[in-house]
Order: C-alpha cells, then structure tokens, then sequence
C-alpha cells in the first residue's frame, strides 16, 4: 500500500505546529510516530527521510529545530517495537508498538496511514494519549463517512464536505443548472444533501434502505414528473440497484436523464450489471506518488504552515532549558498536554482542510488538493461487457472535462434524443381545443394526443406507467390510451413552445373533461381538485395548454405563465328567448286601470270645462260678450285630446277664467301623462325589440332556465358573487359547453353563461346565426399555461409568450380561429339592436283602422240624420228645445243647421270638384290654404266697409225718422220674436280691429237687430239699403242692456248709438292716422338711409 500525497503535507503541518512552540529556545529534536504497511516501507522511509532532511536543512536550521521520524510498520506475521522494520500483525501488537514508542521517544504526533484494523487501533491509541493523529487511510473503496473516533484525529482524504464541493463544481461546468438529488439515510450522505440544497437542487429524494420497491417507483415517478435533466446519486449497493432497476421501468435510464452516481465505496462495481449505457461515475481519485511534486509541495507547504503557527500557536514552556516538558501516555494524561494537543489539532486542521479544497493559490500547493475522477460507461471496442473511461477530473476548484464543447459552453450536443418529455393535459373547448379523426394513424390536422379512461383518472402512478412506452412501439389494442387529434389555437401554441424550448410531449385529454374546482372526496373525506387542476396539482401532468383561466383559488395550489389570450364570462342566449308581441303593445305601458281612470277623468273634466265656459259671462257662450264662435263641449273634448296628446292641433281657447286656470291644470297632469307613458313605452320596446345590458344580479333571472358548465370558471364566479342565482343554476347544470349551446337550440335551456371566447365561436357557427350574446361581458378573466408547482420551465415559456405577444403572432393565432367566421367578426363585438317591424306596432295601425271604420259609421250615421231628420228639425217652432240657444252647448254647427244655415246638397261638394277639374283648375286642389287666406283678406276688407257702410246707414234712418216723426215705440219689439242668426261672415277679425278700447266701443255700439213697421219708403234705395244692413251682423254688435229693453223710447238709444259710434269713427281715423305716421317715418328712414350710401359712393375715388 502506498501512502496518499496529502500525508506528508499533513506530517509537514504538524511539523511546522511544532516549530511554532520551540522558537527561541536551544536546540531539540521532535519525534514524529510513523504507521504504515511494511509493504510501503522502503519506498515510503525514503522519501520521508529526504524530505525531512531538506526541511531540518533549508526552514527549521533558523528556529533550532531537528525532526526525528520513528516508524512503525505493521506487518502480518510478527510484531518488532525497535526503529527497525519488523511487522505486528495483530491490532494489540500494534497498540502495544505505538504506546511504546510514545513512553520512549516522547512523541508529540503521529502519522497513520491506512484503513485497517491497527490503523484503527493506533488511532484509538493517540487519542486516549492526547496526541494528534494525522490520518491517511488511502482506499478508494472506503466510505467517506465515518465516525470520529477522537478529537484529536485529522484526515487528509477527501470528505463529504470535498465531494459537494467537487459535484457542485462539475455541475456548473457541465451547465447542469437543474439537478435532484437521489440519496439514502446515511449521515454523509445527508450532508450532502445540505450542500446542494435548494436554489441549487431542483428536488431531492431521500431512500431508506429497507424501502420497498413499490415505495422507491412512487418516490422517482414524482420526480419524473416534477423535472427533467441530471439525478445525482448517493447511495449504498442496495439502495442504488433499487433505484437503478424501478428507474429502469420508468424509462428514466433513457437519454433523457443525466445519472451521476458518486462511487465512494465500490458501489458501482456492486450494481455493475444494473448500469445503464452513458452513466456517469464521480470517484475519489486514488493517491499517485510523484516524489519531485509531493516534496516540492510538502516543503512549501510546511512553509507557510510553519509560520502561521509560530505566529498563533505557544504554550508557555517551564523547563530551565526552554524545551516543553510534554510525555505523553496511553495509561495517562496531564493538562499541559491535553491543552497542547488542542491548539495543535485546531491550526493542523484548518491547514488541511485550506489544502485539500484547493484554496491556495499557490500552483506548487495543488498537489495537497483532493482529486476525483469522472468516469463515463462506455460500450467496449470488442466484447459486449460495458467499461468505464476517464472523461475528465476535479481537482479542488479546477474541473476538466475531456468532451467537445458546444456552442453556448453546453458539453451536451443538440440531440434529438436528449430532449425532456413532460405530460401536457387539455380539454375541449373550441376554438382553442377541439378534437379530429386520425387518418391511418396519422393526425393531418393538429397534434396528436390521448382520451384517458375515467377509471385512471388523474393518479399519478396510474399516466406515468401508461406514457411510458417507447414512442417507436405502437399501442395494443387493450392499451388503455386511445389515439386522436386535438387542434385549435392552444395546440398551435404548444407546438410552438415546444420548438422554442425543445422539449417533448404527451397531450392527452383530461379523463373527466373538467378544468377544475374544489370538490369533496367520500374516499379521502376531504376536498380535492378535480379536472385540468386536479392533474396538475397531484402531478399527473406537468403543464396544461387549455382554456384555462387564472384564479386566485387556482394560483394557490398551481403556477401560472404570462396570460396569452384575454377572456370574460358572458351570457348567451336561446334564438327565440322573447315572447311574442302583444297586438296591444301600446297599451302596455299603463295598466287597464290606469287607462280607464285617465279617460274618465279626461271626459270629467271637458264636462267641466265646457259647463264652466257656458256659464261664464267672459265666456264664449250665447250669453257674454256675445262672440262669433262659441266653446261647446266637443270644444271642450276637442281641448282636452288636444293638450293631452301634446297640443298638435290648433282650437277654439276658452275666455272665462275658471278653465283657463283649470286648463293649466290639465296641461301639467297631459305633461305627467306624456313624459310616463314615453318613459314606459321606451323601456317596454327595449325590452321587447332590443339587447339591453343586463346584470346578472337581475331577479328576472332566477325565473329563466340559466345553465353553465360544471367546475369551470363561470360557475366560481357566480358561486362567490351571486348565491341565489348558483342555486337556481343547480338544477340546469351541464357537463360542458357544448352540451349548454345544443340545449339552447332545442328550446330547453334559456341562457348559458361561459367563456366569452368560447360563447362566441359558437355563436359564430351557429347555423343561421341565431344565437345571440345577452348583453356586455359580466366579468373579464385571461388564459395562461398551468403548470405545477415550482415547474422549471415556467419562466421560460411566459418569455416565449411574451415574444409571441410582441412580435404579432398571438394576434396572427387569434385572427386565424375568429376571422372569417360566418356569424362573427373580431371587429363588430357589440350587438347591434334590431330594427321595429310591422309586428311591433301592429295594434297601432289596427287602432287606426278602427278609427276609420268608426269615422265610417258616424259618416253614415250624418248622412241618415242629414236626409231623414234635419228637415223635420228645421220646421219646428221656435219654442222647441232643438231651435233653442242650449243646443249650442252640445254643437253649435247643429244649432246653425237647425236655425240658420242654407241647406245644400250632398253631392253640391261633387259637382263642385268636377266643374274645377274640367275648368283645368288642378293646382287649386292643392291651394287651399293660399285660397283661404285670399279669401280671408277679401272678407276683411269688405267687412271694413260694410263697417263704415254701416255707420252711415244708422245715422241716414235716424235722420228719416226724425223727418218722419216715428214713435219710438213703434220701432221696438220683444227680443223673443226676433229670429236671429250667427252670420259670421261679417264679424272683423281681432287682428284688423283697433285697441281694446275701439272694440269695447264697437261692440257696445253695434245695434240689437229689431223690427220697426212697414213704411211706404221701403221699398226705396234706403229701405233696401237697410235691409241689407239687416241681413248683416247687426244684432250681433249690439248690447244686451239694449236688446233687453222694454217700452223704452228709441231716441235715447238712438242718441247714445250715434255717439259710441262717432267715437268710435273717432278712434278708427285716429288710429290709420298713427299707422300712416308710422309708415311715414319709417320710409323717411329708408331714404336717409340710401342718401348716406349714394353720398359715400360718391366721395369714393374711381
């Protein structure tokens, strides 16, 4: 056996300790104990011998310091405690040699090399004699972990501390930033573990070694499915064979794995057989003793080890001549050497473990730092056993790899075959998911993915083993899985993603076709996610590409990519949801009661109104100011239809002042009435003919069949947000979507509520594009890519999103599964409202038609009145109630056609029409209004001049009677046998007559009709004259304080009549006075005018 290089760094450490604590005193010599196989001994003597014959010569000369080597071989067959080498072949004999050897030569350290039963004893030996022990058991087989056995021990192998370091180092020189961790129980092992703990290691699994093998598949089957990449393993025989074999079946040995196996202990030759082609092997690398470098670097090293050690280390020395009195003893031990042994340990330790991690800087140091060896299995040029080849090294912090170096500093080239798998779980929802036939095996549209049986569910173990054929075989028929296609703008997405990120997949569907939501568990007896979450959450798949939308109660328990598509909950509803239009939907808008009560009251109060007017002196009424017209009840009717329907017809005011205020009245209730039935009648058509906007907080839907899908997003939110409405929604609660939209067409369901996205692709292609989105979106939500827990490729694929989002190509993805649509366009999202049809205001023209039908009869029923019973009016008596003044109060144009009015024929208007049109006269037809007012002018100028005619001829017959000496009582009569007619013709209109003081003068003035007896001048010019001014409105300008009048004398009445109308002549005159000034002025005013532009022209030069 031949020692390790660190152990003469180690003695030359301890060497230079010692030096520290004898600087300044007189020469000594310091014994160093030496154990090692005498199979070493020559080769071993005599580089210890040199090397401490150039340290005593060239460092320790200046301190007065000598070491002395005493060596202790162990052999097989004897046992020798002399400086010669004779062996001891038991643990006692060599116990008894080293305890001997420290009573005779007074040992301060000692040196052990190997890994045996008397290196273990001498070992134990130190340790109870309080002596540091430097030991070296060079054997690459043993465990790097074991239990010290004193204080006082320190190694010079590689540690578990210098093995982490050493995988840490060859795993950011490989790039292998994603790694878990495969160990047993051990305490080496879990130290390890420690120090490749997380940020650093992905996952890390821990395996006992009584674990069964059902236990250790469940274990790698989670890692499988939570990473992808490197496994490194530390493990004993049993464990590694377990793990390599269950790893085996989960096709985890295969090129898309990585496995580092840290052989410590001989374990990979113990599982040889079970090693997979390509693993990798970290070993401790085995000591190679080159004496130029191991003295070069023992002599350097004892170096700087020696000065720190003069430095920190001295224990005060009470001897005359300076030398520490220190005799250490395996049956005894003092304080002095027990404090000294302390101090030593502690700066030969941390000298050693600085060397062995390679943290000098010096190159001439490196020797001392721990090696390993990486080893790759290999297929042999000949023979079929696998061989291990060097592929590289780890020597402290250097690591060197014997590989070619890709572009980027991957060591691992861009194989196809080293791609990651990872299971990705979807569900149908179109456009992003739907689902096609496989054509020969093979999907012409889309990807190819699974349909998962219900009885597998979403077990984890359950989809590892059925995805965990090699993608050459094919699928038998009792294969649970069942190949199809799946597209739509997810699946463009994934495959994409995959390219970007080169990796691998297995799509298959969710086996109870949900997306998942919190539902209670009768098996575990607590709640569990099923759907899409559900596999996520237990691992069963590791990213979902879906419909799925980001929830605060999803976030918790899976992690979300950056969203790639911005979604809603909407409300879509049946092609017929609204009933038919009543043919009275004008009517609604009030309630019968409501119209009933309106029209009574209208009737009440024309009653009303026309009572008050008749019996009103102001009034237009027989009775007042006796006025042309007057205010009967159908005017009444006629005001109050008038104002009540908005004032759209011109009529006949009313004079007396209780219905002009009561008028007023109605005028505010007919605005109250206009403004609700307007109100009423707006939301009535918008809730029978449009889209409205509706919440779903509405009431109105609790009484609609109102569906949505089974743990989907939708329903959540109508659950935490509208209790009542999610109870009312349990009894129409369907599987999926698609199941919702083929309910609406069937009549069965009212309104579904949904995915915005979703809804809209099926009202798109709704055949004859009868379904209709109900109103704006309720809420707004986003899509993103689910994935587990921790997933390490989260980050990356929301970076690809990302690009994808700013490059265009999500837009480019959106306009290929909405645009074109038949139904649907991306840029018209907004329901129009649909234009009225007949149908809507069908009972209007009905009401109308009616009209004219009623309008019909009452026309017949004038013409049976006008033939049959007006005659027989006419001829009745005065005294009668129909030749009575009170008729006027029911129609006045009755009262004219019984008392006064010209009958005419019936068919005059006819014979009239037919003369215009054979004289050619067409336009005129269309005239009438300009007719009508050249007529109007013609009666106002003639009624002027009939006026002053007038005045004339009252003044001629009052000069007559004065000539002929009438009596005025012959010229009187009783006012009742006067037959008197309203002949408005000659009445002046209110706008040509003058102020109010002229026409109260002109109306007083105005003469009551009368009859004076015949006189012989009667049939003269005058008495014609007179006659004439009979037929005209005489007795309508005059007083009643004169018509009622009786057994007066006329020439009173005769004398105040000549001065009302001398004054009234006064004031007509004074009044055309003031209109002619006026004119005047004013075209005096346009001649100055048109001087000053003449005159301004003028001065302007040319």
């Amino acid at each position: 056996m031949r020692p390790p290089l660190g152990m003469f760094a180690a003695l030359l450490l301890a060497t230079s300790s010692l030096l520290a604590l004898t600087r300044g005193v007189s020469a000594v010599t310091i014994n160093v104990a030496a154990v090692f196989d005498v199979g070493e001994s020559p080769a071993l003597m005599k580089n210890l011998n040199r090397g401490f014959s150039v340290l005593n010569r060239d460092i320790l000369r200046e301190v007065n310091v000598t070491l002395a080597l005493v060596s202790l071989p162990v052999g097989e067959d004897e046992l020798n405690i002399s400086n010669s080498s004779r062996p001891s072949g038991s643990m006692d004999g060599a116990v008894r040699d080293f305890c001997a050897a420290l009573e005779r030569h007074r040992v301060v350290a000692a040196l052990v090399v190997g890994s045996g039963a008397a290196a273990r004893g001498v070992v134990m030996a130190a340790g109870a004699a309080a002596v540091p022990v430097i030991w070296a058991r060079n054997d690459s087989n043993a465990p790097l972990y074991h239990q010290a056995m004193s204080a006082f021990e320190v190694h010079v192998d590689a540690s578990w501390s210098e093995v982490s370091a050493a995988i840490r180092r060859l795993l950011l020189a490989a790039h292998w930033h994603s790694y878990s961790v495969v160990s047993d129980a051990t305490p080496g092992a879990a130290a390890v573990r420690a120090a490749l703990a997380p940020p650093a290691a992905s996952s890390s699994v821990v395996l006992r070694s009584e674990a069964s093998p059902v236990a250790v598949f469940h274990r790698l089957a989670e890692l499988q499915r939570a990473t992808r990449g490197v496994v490194v393993l530390l493990a004993d025989a049993t464990v590694a064979a377990t793990v390599l074999r269950q790893a085996h079946r989960l096709h985890m040995l295969s090129s898309d794995w990585v496995w580092l196996m840290v052989d410590t202990a001989g374990v990979a030759s113990a599982v040889h057989d079970d090693l997979p082609l390509g693993m990798l092997s970290l070993r401790p690398k085995p000591a190679r003793l080159h004496l130029k470098q191991t003295l070069r670097a023992l002599l350097k090293t004892l170096a700087l080890v020696m000065k720190k050690a003069v430095t920190r280390t001295w224990l005060p020395m009470d001897t005359a001549g300076g030398t520490p009195d220190l005799r250490p003893s395996c049956y005894r031990t003092t304080g002095r050497q027990t404090r000294f042994a302390n101090k030593f340990v502690r700066e030969l330790r941390g000298a050693v473990d600085s060397a062995l991690a390679g943290e000098s800087a010096d190159p001439e140091v490196a020797p001392l730092a721990s090696a390993f060896d990486l080893l790759n299995l290999v297929a042999p040029e000949q023979g079929d056993e696998l061989a291990w080849r060097s592929v590289g090294n780890v020597t402290g912090r250097k690591v060197s790899l014997e590989t070619i170096v890709w572009p980027g500093g991957d060591i691992v080239g861009p194989s196809p075959g080293g791609r990651s798998v990872f299971r990705v779980v979807t569900a149908l929802a179109p456009p992003f998911v739907m689902e096609g036939l496989l054509e020969d095996g093979q999907c012409l549209r889309g990807l190819k993915c699974h349909r998962v049986p219900p009885h597998v569910g979403a077990h984890q173990d359950n989809l590892t083993l059925l995805f965990s054929w090699e993608p050459e075989e094919e699928l038998t028929a009792d294969h649970p899985l069942r190949p199809t296609c799946c597209y739509g703008l997810s699946m463009d997405l994934l495959e994409n993603v995959a390219q970007e990120l080169e990796f691998d997949f297995h799509l298959y569907l969710v086996s109870d076709g949900f997306y998942g939501s919190r539902v209670w568990s009768k098996d575990e007896q607590r709640q569990r996610w099923n759907g899409i979450i559900g596999d996520l959450v237990s691992g069963a798949a590791h990213m979902s590409f879906a419909a799925l939308s980001v929830t605060s109660a999803r976030s918790e328990v899976v992690d979300y990519s950056t969203p790639y598509y911005y979604s809603g909950i909407s409300l879509l509803v049946a092609p017929n949801q609204n009933n038919e239009i009543p043919l009275l939907a004008f009517l609604l808008p009030f309630s019968p009661e409501l119209w009933v009560a309106i029209f009574t009251s209208l009737n009440v109060t024309a009653i009303a109104v026309a009572i008050y007017e008749w019996l009103s002196p102001f009034g237009l009424n027989p009775w007042g100011r006796q006025r042309s017209k007057n205010f009967s009840l159908s005017s009444a009717l006629w005001v109050m239809w008038g104002l009540l329907c908005g004032h759209l017809v011109a009529f006949k005011a009313p004079k007396s002042w209780p219905n002009k205020f009561l008028i007023n009245i109605w005028g505010g209730f007919s605005v109250i009435f206009v403004a609700s039935y307007t109100a009423n009648i707006a939301a009535l058509i918008a809730g029978h003919f449009f889209q409205n906007s509706p919440s779903y907080h509405d009431r109105s839907l609790l009484s609609q069949r109102v569906g949505s899908a089974r743990s989907s997003v939708s329903e959540y939110y109508v659950q935490t947000s509208n209790q009542p409405l999610w109870e009312h929604m349990q009894q129409y609660t369907l599987r999926n979507l698609e199941e919702g939209v083929h309910r609406l067409r069937n009549g069965s369901l009212d309104m579904l509520i949904g995915d915005t996205p979703v809804l809209d692709y099926y009202r798109a292609n709704d055949p004859g594009c009868k379904l209709q989105a109900y109103g704006d979106p309720i809420s707004h939500d986003m899509y993103a890519i689910g994935t587990n827990k921790g997933f390490p490729l989260k980050d990356s694929i929301s970076a690809v999103i990302a690009k994808y989002a700013s490059n265009g190509y999500l837009d480019i993805l959106q306009e290929k599964w909405y645009g074109g649509l038949p139904c649907f366009r991306l840029e018209n999202n907004m329901v129009q409202p649909r234009p009225l049809g007949v149908t809507a205001v069908a009972g209007v023209f009905l009401l109308l038609g009616l009209g004219m039908l009623v309008g019909l009869l009452i026309l017949i029923v004038e013409h049976v009145f006008y033939r049959n019973f007006l005659p027989s009016l006419r001829s009745k008596p005065k005294g009668t109630v129909w030749r009575s003044r009170n008729v006027m109060f029911f129609s006045q144009k009755l009262y004219r056609f019984i008392n006064c009015v010209e009958l005419v024929s019936p068919h005059h208007a006819a014979r009239e029409l037919m003369h215009t049109l054979r004289q050619g006269h067409i336009t005129s037809l269309f005239q009438k209004s300009v007719k009508r007012k050249e007529h109007e002018q013609r009666r106002r100028r003639k009624s002027k001049a009939q006026f002053f005619e007038m005045i004339q001829e009252i003044r001629r017959v009052q000069a007559e009677e004065r000539d002929l000496g009438v009596t005025p009582s012959s010229l009187t009569s009783p006012v009742s046998e006067i037959e008197t007619c309203d002949l408005t013709s000659l009445k002046t209109p209110a706008s040509e007559l003058p102020p109010a003081p002229v026409t109260a003068a002109v109306e007083e003035a105005a003469p009551q009709p009368f009859l004076r007896p015949r006189l012989p001048e009667e049939n003269s010019q005058t008495g014609s004259r007179l006659a004439q001014f009979r037929q005209d409105s005489l007795e309508q300008q005059v007083p009643s304080s004169i018509r009622h009048r009786r057994g007066g004398n006329v020439r009173p009445a005769s004398q105040e009549i000549e001065e009302q109308l001398s004054t009234a002549e006064w004031q007509l005159r004074e009044t055309e006075l003031r209109r002619q000034l006026t004119q005047a002025l004013r075209e005096k005013d346009e001649l100055r005018d048109r001087l000053r532009i003449l005159e301004r022209r003028i001065k302007e030069p040319p």
